[in-house]
């Protein structure tokens, strides 16, 4: 049997294209070709690990402008993209790859953000006790698509406060298994990048929207560690300092209300405030491969999201 070719890509891996080309089949083969030469003239004759990846790319980019409030012109946009990416079967990363628990959680999360919530039914699927597989029949759990279905749940619940008990119980033990996993230092790990701060920014923010005891000694935790760890030039960085990094460790101390007053808080976060204005002031700013899949790998749109909207976020602070 043919495989399938979505947009001209097999499972969006310019690599599988043309190992799948060498077999010598014709049927789709014009149109891979045409999709693996747009691909290079993209990249300057190179060729990356997956293309495109529109669907990861806009959810986490709306994600990151809607923390500080989406500007009303960008509405209509996010809105659209909620309606074409949200599906009923689960949302694929990208065409031809499987369904993902990250990314289904993430559809939920963007049209619950846009004003369209639609059901977290999807997220089913990928159940697996007191968490969620990332995939079907994954032997890993990952903190951050944990953490991520949990902001998922929560803003669901927070338009559909009556759907019932068992969402809410789904949404505690979630929660619960996050909780479960903060190191001694108060970071969190998780294989789909290399910097706990971004793993950890990811927790804190889901769990930032939950009261209780257990949950605000974990933050603060966090937030701890992330003053622990600054850089002497006011950045954050697991290998180098980069602003990817330091808007994760900004969000982090400005989710803390154990931190809000806390002198060494408050000159942690002017210190920082040049490298986000920095790289959002720099044309063209190039942000370091952190992330992890078969290879390291940059999405440059993510990243620049995340330090456009944390330098919002803190600049509004400020006033």
């Amino acid at each position: 049997m043919v495989p399938s070719v979505p947009r001209g890509l097999l499972g969006s891996s310019p690599a599988a294209t043309a190992a799948w080309l060498a077999t010598g089949t014709d049927s789709g083969r014009e149109q891979a070709v045409t999709a693996l030469t747009a691909v290079a003239d993209r990249y300057d004759g190179l060729f990356p690990e997956a293309s495109p990846i529109s669907v990861f790319e806009r959810l986490w980019v709306a994600t990151a402008l809607a923390r500080p409030g989406l500007p009303t012109v960008c509405v209509p946009s996010i809105r659209t993209w909620a309606a074409e990416i949200y599906d009923a079967t689960g949302v694929r990363g990208a065409p031809g790859l499987l369904p993902d628990a990250d990314d289904t959680a993430m559809a939920v999360l963007v049209s619950a953000l846009a004003g369209v919530p639609r059901d977290p039914a999807p997220l089913a699927a990928f159940e697996a006790g007191d968490h969620y597989d990332c995939y079907v029949g994954e032997d890993t759990g990952s903190s951050t698509a944990n953490a991520h279905v949990l902001q998922a749940l929560t803003a669901w619940l927070s338009h559909r406060p009556t759907t019932g008990d068992a969402l809410q119980t789904r949404r505690d033990g979630t929660r619960d298994w996050i909780l479960a996993r903060q190191q001694p230092d108060g970071a969190w790990h998780d294989k789909w990048h290399t910097s706990p701060y971004y793993a950890t920014e990811r927790c804190v923010t889901a769990l930032s929207g939950h009261t209780g005891p257990t949950t605000r000694e974990a933050v603060r935790s966090a937030a701890d560690w992330v003053l622990a760890t600054q850089r002497e030039d006011g950045s954050w960085g697991v290998w180098d300092s980069t602003a990817e990094e330091t808007a994760y460790a900004v969000c982090i101390l400005l989710k803390s209300t154990d931190h809000a007053a806390r002198p060494d808080a408050t000159a942690a976060l002017r210190r920082a405030e040049h490298i986000l204005r920095d790289a959002s002031s720099s044309s063209g700013h190039h942000h370091p491969a952190l992330w992890h899949d078969k290879t390291l790998y940059a999405p440059q749109a993510m990243a620049q999201a995340e330090v456009t909207a944390t330098l919002e976020l803190l600049l509004t602070r400020q006033l």
